[in-house]
């Protein structure tokens, strides 16, 4: 039988300032929704570095291809 790797999704998203805030709501509630109704997804990360302004890091990981 083959043991299937996770798969990581690193996205990286430049969002308008004025706009962040909701933003960050919006994307931190999805990926709380993604790890609670989504069985393949084993971890999802907001991550927000202090420079540049307004940037985002999405890491996301899943069980398989077929999960992503």
């Amino acid at each position: 039988m083959t043991k299937l790797s996770p798969v990581t999704l690193v996205v990286h998203l430049d969002i308008v300032e004025a706009r962040l805030e909701e933003f960050l709501q919006i994307v931190r509630n999805h990926g709380t929704n993604s790890q609670q109704i989504e069985p393949g997804c084993l971890q999802f990360e907001v991550l927000v570095p202090q420079n540049p302004p307004a940037h985002i890091i999405l890491f996301e990981v899943y069980s398989d291809n077929a999960a992503l």
